[in-house]
């Protein structure tokens, strides 16, 4: 059994769409998904400088390590897994520099602006 990508809300976050069942003779199985909803948020990342970060660059959730990317004009693309504000570190061609975002913009049509601040 399988569900089909095109079927699912964007929001909604499946790890497993295809499952592989054995039913008895002339018996029904119930089969379940396990799906969470995914938070996620676009955002403009200016460094300290005023400037956009550089194109492509690696934005990484702390609390985990996953790798984000950036596009242009300092765009991004993040998900959060749960509801807490998160810490964010972008490697830019500058070096390293961090920001923190809560999901609060989560489904909104407008990037959030967020700058990204080296540490001392």
């Amino acid at each position: 059994m399988s569900l089909d990508p095109s079927d699912i809300p964007i929001e909604a976050n499946i790890e497993e769409l295809e499952k592989t069942i054995v039913p008895g003779y002339r018996a029904g199985v119930p089969v379940a998904f396990e799906s969470r909803k995914n938070t996620s948020c676009r955002v403009t990342i200016w460094r300290g400088d005023g400037e956009f970060v550089t194109n492509g660059v690696r934005i990484i959730r702390v609390s985990d390590g996953k790798i984000f990317w950036g596009a242009f004009d300092g765009e991004g693309y993040l998900e959060f897994p749960s509801a807490d504000a998160m810490e964010f570190q972008v490697l830019d061609k500058d070096g390293a520099c961090f920001f923190t975002l809560a999901p609060a913009g989560a489904g909104e049509e407008d990037a959030v602006a967020v700058t990204c601040s080296v540490r001392q």
